[in-house]
């Protein structure tokens, strides 16, 4: 760095750099302390020191006529830490900022901390946005779970809670006969009137006011009564057997044809186990062979060859063969035009009710008359009688009620369930009061709403199903 004299006409002036020379300008050579202060030459034996630095500032100061034209008057006299701070100050204003916004090489370690700090933030923050949308949130605590069993198992299915409300009785009434459990894949009414039947007898009842539109009896309820269903007029079966007839119990079976406002016996066909019904007819099973019947005259519209001791079944547009089994069960799709088997399925011993059509899909399950009684299996069937998929709910009743599942709970409960998820839905209705043993295969659906039967009762209650239910 080159250096110049401050002053020649000084005596004693020591040679000064740049920086102490403009030290010397504005300060009237008042250092930075940890710098030693410029020295002038002093009289022999006097000590070179701050003091004495101060003394010949003073006398630059004083004496205009032999300062140096360099030089100019100091701006203030002041302690030197306050001059230091000064220097501190203003030294770095053009290094880190505009002249007069002073900034310490503190305040700029500081600022720069600050702003490392600020820029990790919003990286942790854009991490945290990023990820988020990648990798969404873990679902809730599951309250309703499922295990399907298949070649493409899925893993558990979180269930959903919904609005409660209590229901409330509309009708509760007093039956004049013991009533058998509805079949809930051939609905008890006609739209207008429910029927309801049992060994010794039958009802109609209007469900708008629960009076008893007509009492049946007579020599078609003398067997005991098997399956009934209402088509045109109301078809009647008995049968030794509640789950599974095959050919061997047809001779002892007879279907009655009802007319539905008489009770009087229209038509009856000896060694015949009834089916169920279909778009086009009721099918029956006689000898070796199906017959779809026309509803409303009882003749004959088309057969079906049938061989084997398998139980035939209507359901989800098609025939079926079914065989029970201590081992498994099994169920097959027949061809109606040649009677040959289509496809089959193998499934779990208590897998005995179906098939049956409900939520857009064909359904076996577990339990009878469409409902489970605590442990519930349901199997997906194909279109061709194969397995599509198997679930398995442990600890859920499951009910069908126009052609919804529902699931029943021993607190009363009662709520749509929807069967692939797993999932409740819609609103849960709280039963005022519970079946007889709390058993939900006394709960039914006929005309649009949800019916019990409480021991000799029949108690209708405001739940709306089927297509009359709005919201709920």
């Amino acid at each position: 760095m080159t250096t110049r004299k401050v002053d020649d006409a000084t005596p004693g002036a020591e040679w000064l750099d740049d920086t102490e020379r403009e030290d010397w300008n504005r300060y009237g050579l008042a250092p930075r302390p940890d710098v030693a202060a410029p020295v002038l030459d002093a009289a022999p034996g006097t000590p070179k020191s701050r003091s004495r630095s101060r003394d010949i500032a003073a006398r630059f100061k004083s004496s205009s006529s032999t300062r140096a034209p360099a030089l100019e008057t100091p701006r203030r006299t002041a302690d030197p830490d306050e001059f230091f701070l000064d220097y501190r100050d203003e030294s770095h204003a053009d290094e880190h900022g505009p002249a007069g916004r002073s900034r310490s090489p503190r305040f700029v370690a500081n600022l720069v901390a600050a702003s490392v700090v600020g820029v990790i933030g919003v990286v942790v923050m854009v991490i945290a946005v990023v990820s988020s949308a990648i990798w969404p949130a873990p679902p809730p605590t599951p309250t309703r779970s499922a295990t399907q069993f298949s070649d493409s198992s899925v893993s558990m299915v979180p269930g959903a809670s919904s609005t409660t409300r209590m229901a409330h009785t509309g009708i509760a009434i007093d039956l004049p006969m013991d009533i058998t459990i509805a079949d809930r894949d051939q609905p008890p009414d006609d739209g207008g009137v429910i029927y309801l039947t049992g060994p010794t007898g039958g009802v109609a009842v209007d469900p708008g006011t629960g009076v008893f539109k007509h009492v049946y009896g007579g020599p078609a309820f003398a067997g005991g009564l098997g399956r009934p269903l209402v088509m045109d007029g109301l078809w009647l079966s008995s049968a030794s057997s509640d789950e599974v007839c095959g050919p061997s119990c047809w001779a002892e079976s007879t279907t009655y044809r009802l007319d539905r406002t008489s009770g009087a016996v229209t038509q009856t066909l000896p060694q015949t186990y009834l089916v169920g019904a279909a778009s086009d007819g009721v099918w029956v099973a006689t000898g070796s062979k199906l017959e779809r019947l026309d509803p409303s005259t009882g003749n004959a519209l088309a057969t079906v060859p049938w061989s084997g001791s398998a139980e035939p079944r209507f359901g989800c547009g098609s025939i079926w063969a079914f065989t029970a089994g201590d081992a498994g069960a099994t169920i097959a799709e027949i061809d109606p035009s040649t009677g040959r088997t289509i496809g089959q399925s193998r499934l779990d011993p208590k897998v005995a009710d179906g098939p049956t059509y409900v939520e857009g899909q064909c359904w076996m399950m577990s339990g009878s008359a469409g409902v489970s009684g605590g442990n519930t299996t349901l199997v997906w069937m194909n279109v061709d009688g194969t397995t599509a998929k198997v679930f398995r709910y442990p600890g859920r009743s499951i009910l069908t009620l126009d052609r919804e599942f529902w699931g029943y709970s021993q607190d009363g409960k009662l709520q749509r369930f929807e069967a692939v998820s797993g999932i409740d839905f819609g609103l849960a209705y709280v039963l005022p009061t519970k079946p007889t043993d709390n058993d939900p295969k006394w709960i039914f659906a006929a005309a649009g709403t949800l019916w019990m039967i409480d021991g000799g009762k029949l108690v209708g209650f405001d739940v709306p199903t089927g297509s009359t239910r709005v919201n709920g």
